[in-house]
């Protein structure tokens, strides 16, 4: 499922949005794991949250984890 987070239009306030995004959740205690300058993700034992621009949006995608 994906949902929208945030609009931004340029990458540059994309990439300073993501990148405060992911750094509250590591100073919450949450295992992130930097894909790109405007990607990253969440890790839980039994998936992810996944968090990218795209097209001028921030989103998140909850992936589940394949036996």
């Amino acid at each position: 499922m994906r949902d929208l987070i945030k609009v931004h239009y340029d990458v540059l306030t994309a990439h300073t949005a993501v990148t405060r995004l992911m750094e509250e959740y590591r100073s919450n205690g949450y295992e992130t794991v930097r894909l790109s300058p405007i990607n990253f993700k969440l890790v839980f034992p039994d998936g992810w949250v996944h968090f990218y621009w795209e097209k001028g949006a921030i989103y998140q995608e909850i992936m589940e984890a394949t036996a």
